[in-house]
């Protein structure tokens, strides 16, 4: 969203539980900008995770790992979650997510796919819809409602039910700009007629 920034996310969590004291930078000496820091990340990747959003979609080729038991495949970078394997015919192919033996995480399939598509961890708030940003707000509120002191248990109940709020508005809200149209090529002669 244009002019968006982590702080003005921040700010506007703190806002939404009653803080009415923000923060400038996440490396400041208090405890507002401590338990952003702390949770931003992790509300951020529990957003992304939450849904295919759309603006999140990354594609990329399956670096083959070396296997004598299938196929195995690096896990992309910054990868929130794989979202489909494909052949080059852009069919689907049944994959599974695990780890190696040395704990990397890594693709499996029984077919030889080309491509996978997948959630990149999207961390500039400028390239955020703005009911995803506003889902994050209250997500983020809800993690530090719960990590600050003082926070009354309805102000985290009423926090926690807008939240479930503006995830559905902005899944809703993602799905109408992904849908195709119908384009009409017929021309004036045949839809008089």
């Amino acid at each position: 969203m244009y002019g968006s920034s982590k702080i003005s996310i921040c700010n506007r969590a703190l806002h939404l539980i009653g803080n009415g004291r923000g923060i400038n930078s996440l490396d400041e000496a208090t405890a507002e900008a401590r338990i952003c820091s702390k949770f931003y990340d992790t509300a951020l990747a529990s957003l992304l995770a939450a849904h295919n959003w759309m603006f999140a979609l990354c594609e990329g080729e399956c670096t083959e790992i070396a296997s004598d038991t299938g196929f195995f495949f690096a896990y992309p970078n910054r990868c929130i979650k794989v979202r489909g394997v494909f052949d080059l015919a852009h069919k689907p192919i049944h994959f599974i997510v695990s780890m190696n033996k040395e704990g990397a995480r890594i693709i499996r399939t029984k077919e030889q796919p080309f491509f996978y598509n997948y959630t990149v961890f999207t961390d500039e708030p400028s390239a955020y819809p703005a009911l995803f940003e506003e889902a994050l707000c209250w997500l983020l509120a809800r993690h530090i409602a719960w990590g600050i002191g003082g926070i009354e248990a309805g102000v985290r109940d009423d926090v926690s039910k807008h939240y479930l709020i503006a995830l559905e508005d902005a899944k809703v809200s993602d799905a109408n700009e992904s849908g195709s149209v119908r384009m009409n090529f017929e021309s004036d002669y045949v839809s008089v007629r």
